[in-house]
């Protein structure tokens, strides 16, 4: 109820944005970033056509007509994700696991916001092997296979410069 309230007096403010396929991107946090990697995953989305998204840059009413908007919302699986929160039921939310865990947030937002999840491992985090710092970070992530293969581009040898175009 709490929630539904909290998007029904959003929406009194904000109308609902019309962008189906959304990307919540990290790349402009204004803090020390202990996240390396996206600045190459965000434009593959881009030209796949995702509506790029800072959610920092948006308060939280616009966030919520954001999220009532997509059909389908794309983060890093991190807080940002938990966005998806405000999403419609039936929704896809896809998650780019940037670590060796699972985040326990996102499952239970999945789980009681009825949402279609989809988890792409695109983790290089190397230096958490154990698991006993596996919030921590740093976290680097990379265009894997697993994200090639979604977003439909051949990654049979060499990356091409247009994936990484902004145009």
């Amino acid at each position: 109820m709490t929630i539904e309230l909290m998007i029904s007096n959003a929406l009194l403010r904000e109308p609902v944005k019309k962008e189906k396929r959304v990307y919540l991107t990290r790349t402009r946090w204004n803090r020390v970033y202990d996240d390396y990697g996206e600045d190459m995953i965000e434009p593959l989305f881009r030209k796949a056509g995702y509506t790029i998204y800072s959610p920092e840059c948006y308060t939280v009413a616009q966030q919520i007509a954001i999220m009532q908007g997509a059909d389908e919302m794309v983060s890093t699986d991190c807080s940002s994700a938990h966005n998806a929160i405000f999403m419609r039921p039936n929704s896809k939310m896809v998650l780019l696991r940037k670590g060796l865990y699972i985040n326990y947030y996102s499952v239970m937002i999945s789980q009681v916001c009825k949402l279609q999840t989809i988890v792409l491992d695109c983790s290089m985090s190397i230096l958490n092997r154990n698991g006993q710092f596996a919030y921590a970070g740093p976290f680097f992530i990379y265009p894997s296979m697993n994200l090639c293969n979604f977003l439909g581009i051949d990654r049979s040898g060499e990356y091409s410069v247009d994936y990484y175009d902004e145009d």
